[in-house]
């Protein structure tokens, strides 16, 4: 007699070669840092849209706004020029503005802005660099009062 079907051996062997692309699957995906590198992609595109719009302020106004404009909601620069300032949110999405903050401080004849990322590193603005830096993690900790080009963009 001839009978079709499987055997319990065969459907172990299917179901155990399915766990094992499933967790190679997981794996690959890595969906906890795909979450921070889109955070990553925000918080660089923030950094950049912040930087120019400090940028043109000081072009209208003639000087970079004060450490304080930042916070200051009334502030000519948050009232005209950036009246978003963007939420500090972790690579889950929570906010969090003890480690996620976006930091802005004047420096001699310009100013530093930067946000970390989810490499343990920072998104850093130079305004003598006229570019945003992707920095290692040492860089991160701004001693406003010293500039370095810290690498990569």
């Amino acid at each position: 007699m001839n009978e079709r079907g499987l055997t319990l051996i065969e459907l172990m062997i299917v179901l155990a070669v399915i766990a094992i692309l499933v967790s190679v699957g997981i794996n690959v995906i890595d969906p906890t840092g795909s979450q921070g590198r889109a955070r990553d992609g925000v918080r660089l595109t923030n950094v950049k849209n912040i930087a120019e719009v400090i940028e043109s302020y000081r072009h209208v106004e003639g000087e970079y706004p004060q450490n304080t404009d930042i916070s200051n909601e009334s502030s000519l620069l948050r009232t005209t020029y950036l009246q978003n300032w963007p939420d500090p949110l972790d690579d889950e999405g929570k906010k969090d503005p003890d480690n996620w903050s976006y930091v802005y401080g004047l420096v001699d004849d310009g100013f530093v802005l930067y946000s970390p990322n989810s490499k343990l590193g920072c998104f850093k603005y130079q305004s003598d660099l006229v570019k945003t830096l992707d920095c290692p993690t040492s860089e991160c900790e701004v001693s406003f009062s010293s500039l370095g080009d810290c690498g990569g963009d």
